[in-house]
């Protein structure tokens, strides 16, 4: 737990990130879902002033939305370059799952519980922004309060 990884460990992970990887990159540029549609038109387009602050509906995830505008910007508009975002933060998750694991629990628990993360039901690019930034405060929860044990 929290030891030094280990080559294995370290080649486990690659495989499991490019596997992470290569399932969010399956259909990336098909057409685009309501929901991202929606974001698009009303919140990626906006200026970036207005996007901050703009709250008409529960679909405008903020970072998502901002992180999306950039890649459109640098991009072009495209599905895959709506959808960058959420492939970035979808396999950070994975990433994210086995580094809260290596600090809780043993190298194998934590190589096993990575994979886990890739089943998630978060369909949309603003809820993998969503689950990522929760395992990334779960990260930093858990090193603070078992790093304060002693």
């Amino acid at each position: 737990m929290g030891t030094k990884v280990e080559r294995f460990e370290w080649l486990g992970l690659v495989c499991i990130l490019v596997l992470a990887l290569g399932l969010r990159l399956i259909q990336l540029n098909s057409g685009l879902w309501y929901d991202e549609i929606v974001t698009l038109v009303n919140y990626v387009r906006l200026p970036t002033a207005d996007l901050l602050t703009t709250y008409s509906s529960l679909n405008n995830h903020i970072l998502f939305s901002l992180l999306a505008k950039v890649s459109v910007t640098c991009f072009g508009e495209s599905p895959w370059a709506l959808r960058l975002p959420a492939v970035l933060f979808g396999v950070g998750s994975v990433a994210a799952t086995w580094w809260l694991g290596r600090q809780v629990v043993s190298r194998g628990e934590s190589l096993l519980a990575a994979p886990s993360s890739l089943a998630r039901p978060t369909t949309s690019g603003s809820h993998r922004t969503l689950a990522a930034t929760r395992d990334s405060s779960w990260l930093h929860w858990s090193r603070r309060r078992f790093s304060s044990r002693g």
